[in-house]
């Protein structure tokens, strides 16, 4: 009688693995939530964004600058970098997904490079030809409840246009269920154990 338990009972935490993990990651889509605010820059200025380094020549504008809705940024420090920052609040250890959308007129000297707290510095970008906007995008794993998102540009004689700049994580929701699917199962087991 033991081994038929013991071999119901495997068969029963298979299950409520194999449904936790249908529920968290993939039967049912959850959301992903925005941790970056006015990342479209769709308010028509910088709010919710630091201005830092050099702050001259930057702003919000429509028209190259907007990649999708009505506004999109533009920069264009001379000499040295300047741009913008906005600390996400994080959980250690969770995996984020990032993206934005970058586009350069082609004037030179110019440059542009960007970080996510201490987990990431890109290779800077150094005097590029004309693009349309090229999107960038990735995943990171955070190291810090505070992880500061920051973008930084030179154009001495010209602009870097920057939009939709996004920072995800997926819904805690399809986990949760998973999680409380594991239980009922488990549950339902203990129960099944005890009349026996």
């Amino acid at each position: 009688m033991k081994e038929r338990d013991m071999k119901l009972r495997a068969h029963r935490v298979a299950a409520a693995l194999v449904a936790s993990l249908l529920v968290g990651h993939g039967g049912v889509q959850a959301a992903p939530v925005e941790l970056v605010a006015n990342g479209d820059f769709e308010t028509g200025d910088l709010d919710d964004w630091t201005q830092i380094g050099n702050t001259g020549f930057g702003g919000v504008t429509t028209d190259p600058a907007a990649r999708t809705g009505n506004y999109g940024a533009y920069f264009g420090p001379v000499d040295t970098l300047g741009g913008i920052s906005q600390t996400l609040s994080t959980v250690v250890g969770a995996l984020y997904s990032y993206s934005f959308w970058l586009k350069s007129d082609g004037e030179t000297p110019s440059e542009f490079t960007w970080s996510i707290g201490d987990v990431f510095t890109s290779t800077s970008l150094v005097d590029t030809e004309a693009t349309e906007f090229i999107k960038f995008s990735g995943a990171f794993t955070a190291s810090s409840t505070a992880t500061e998102l920051a973008f930084l540009f030179r154009n001495d004689l010209g602009y870097w246009f920057i939009d939709d700049i996004s920072v995800t994580v997926p819904e805690p929701g399809g986990t949760l269920l998973g999680g409380a699917a594991l239980l009922a199962l488990l549950s339902t087991r203990r129960k099944s154990s005890k009349a026996a």
